[in-house]
């Protein structure tokens, strides 16, 4: 179903933010946020926030308008004195599945477009909607991501609720089995794994050096002698894009 669309003037304290909706490992940048107010403050809200009038399951209104895209915007709004009652929105009426493929293709195409990683959680939340099934083509389409990837997903979903687990909404999570000691470890909080990105990078950028990447075979067969075929492969094929050696991302 093609949800309907209309650009009205809602009330801001009418829209809300649900964690549902919400593709973003890092949740805010102020500077752009200082950015946005300050564009706002001189011409006003120029681009429209995009807003699903929520349903519930019954298919009835509950008078809500829950961002689909312009979290930054909405913030910048929300932090300025002189915040306005009445905001221009895009306004998209339909079920929480067409909700949700509106606000992923909003996001990728954004001006902070979202990153490789959260493009593919984007897509797994769409393949775990309850319900009929999106088709592969949409999935891809909305996510930017590659049909063999949704493909993999379907089947691990089907993994998953045989085994009687629930997603967790992570597909680097939920994508495979964890050993023990993985499942016993809390999940890292956002700021707390950027640090341990930053923390590695650092150290295999030092134990490198510059003149490896000057040769990439040599580079290559170093990641490979130090990580093993197996795991070097699997990293690169992230980096690339593909995800694994046999499809697409």
């Amino acid at each position: 179903m093609t949800p309907d669309v209309t650009t009205i003037h809602v009330p801001l304290r009418r829209v809300v933010v649900q964690e549902a909706f919400k593709f973003r490992r890092f949740d805010l940048d102020r500077d752009h946020v200082k950015g946005l107010a300050s564009d706002i403050r001189a011409r006003g809200l120029l681009v429209p926030l995009l807003v699903w009038a929520e349903q519930g399951e019954d298919g009835e209104a509950t008078g809500r308008h829950v961002l689909l895209d312009g979290f930054h915007r909405l913030c910048a709004l929300k932090s300025i004195a002189e915040t306005p009652h009445q905001v221009p929105a895009v306004v998209v009426k339909g079920d929480r599945q067409d909700a949700l493929q509106r606000a992923i293709q909003a996001n990728t195409l954004d001006s902070l477009p979202l990153t490789k990683e959260e493009r593919v959680d984007a897509a797994w939340k769409l393949v775990c909607l309850p319900g009929k099934r999106i088709p592969v083509e949409k999935v891809a389409r909305a996510a930017g991501v590659g049909h063999a990837t949704v493909d993999r997903m379907r089947h691990r979903l089907a993994v998953l609720k045989a085994t009687g687990r629930e997603p967790t909404g992570r597909w680097t999570v939920d994508r495979r089995d964890s050993l023990e000691e993985e499942a016993e470890r809390e999940p890292m909080e956002d700021e707390e794994r950027r640090k341990l990105v930053q923390k590695i990078g650092e150290a295999v950028r030092e134990a490198l050096g510059k003149t490896p990447w000057q040769d990439e075979e040599i580079a290559g067969e170093a990641l490979v002698f130090a990580l093993g075929q197996r795991k070097a492969r699997s990293i690169g094929a992230w980096i690339s894009g593909t995800e694994d050696a046999d499809g697409d991302f």
